[in-house]
């Protein structure tokens, strides 16, 4: 892009790198609650032949937003990473 300048060509590659940090999050946080759904039963039954009353609690909704957010964090640091190492090239 000749005449562009640094922040116009990095804004797209932020935006980008956020979502997907963000969709990542998302991922990660629906892969935790199957994980827990699966094993909530035996781990019930294992408690239950302990003589305990242990069970498994599924994240909340500030849990699963925290953990997008964290992840929408880190994909738009990646982003600015490798954008800053590719436009130092051009320099």
């Amino acid at each position: 892009m000749i005449g562009a300048t640094d922040v116009f060509i990095r804004r797209p590659f932020y935006y980008f790198g956020a979502l997907q940090g963000a969709l990542g999050g998302l991922l990660a946080a629906a892969l935790v609650v199957g994980a827990l759904l699966m094993l909530a039963g035996p781990v019930g039954e294992l408690a239950a032949l302990y003589g305990g009353s242990f069970s498994l609690r599924l994240p909340g909704a500030i849990e699963v937003a925290a953990l997008a957010g964290i992840g929408a964090l880190l994909g738009w640091l990646g982003a600015q990473l490798s954008v800053s190492l590719s436009l130092r090239k051009f320099d």
